[in-house]
């Protein structure tokens, strides 16, 4: 199985704008720099285990709100 950085990234950044939220509050709700935000958005950065697990969560939650 390949894991890409880029894709994840880009669906990371479209979820996160389609429930109208900034890197800043993303990054506050995850206890992350802004600047890993962005690197992990543009594919620059991957996810740790536990951070993609912190993300998936938040991710979760999010759409049984809305």
């Amino acid at each position: 199985m390949y894991y890409d950085q880029k894709e994840s990234g880009q669906r990371i950044k479209y979820l996160r704008k389609e429930h109208g939220m900034t890197q800043e509050q993303l990054a506050s709700i995850l206890n992350i720099g802004v600047s890993t935000i962005g690197k992990i958005e543009i594919g620059y950065s991957g996810l740790s285990i536990d951070l993609l697990l912190d993300i998936s969560d938040f991710l979760v939650y999010l759409l049984t709100i809305f």
